[in-house]
């Protein structure tokens, strides 16, 4: 399985900085995505949002649970972040999903992907994490936004896009101005599939 990935990011009105990060890691068979939105805006907001992003780098191997549970104690000092992950194991066709607070994902695919975050914040508040797992299929769409995007949107209306023109447009026609705002988009396809 093919996995297209697209970002668009964008800094709250007012601000030199996003608030947001996300990170994009791609191994021989696995893709780890990352989307973090700092609490409040500005380069304390960033400072946290960055800081989970470094840490799923470094601890990329380990199960997605742990790493945010080790990223909730390296955030202690920080403002804390709203996160998510999302794993998915190409040759498997399968995908994980874990978040806190309103990083939210929605998805347009055979297999009912509609996975929530726990409330809370990482490095602020006691956590708790519910994982998803989910099998995926050719044609699978999913997007990973922040709450700076308004989750109106319709995928069926932006299916047939490349993902990076999709992510743009989604940020483009649903971002909030008064808030950072990251948009991941993630595009499965077969091998086979041209």
């Amino acid at each position: 399985m093919k996995v297209e990935i697209g970002t668009a990011q964008l800094a709250a009105r007012g601000q030199t900085v996003c608030g947001d990060t996300f990170g994009v890691l791609r191994g021989e068979d696995e893709t780890t995505i990352s989307v973090a939105d700092g609490l409040g805006h500005g380069p304390l907001a960033a400072e946290a949002s960055s800081l989970f992003c470094s840490f799923v780098e470094k601890h990329a191997m380990e199960d997605l649970g742990k790493i945010i549970m080790g990223a909730h104690i390296a955030l202690k000092h920080t403002r804390g972040a709203a996160v998510a992950l999302v794993r998915i194991d190409s040759s498997e066709q399968r995908m994980s999903f874990v978040g806190v607070g309103n990083i939210e994902l929605k998805a347009l695919d055979r297999c009912r992907i509609n996975p929530f975050p726990k409330p809370g914040i990482v490095g602020q508040r006691s956590i708790k994490l519910l994982p998803f797992e989910y099998s995926l299929s050719d044609g699978d769409l999913m997007v990973l936004f922040s709450d700076g995007i308004s989750n109106r949107f319709d995928l069926e209306e932006f299916s047939t896009s490349p993902a990076q023109d999709l992510a743009e447009a989604i940020l483009a026609k649903h971002g909030k101005l008064i808030d950072d705002a990251t948009c991941v988009v993630i595009k499965c396809r077969d091998d086979n599939t041209r």
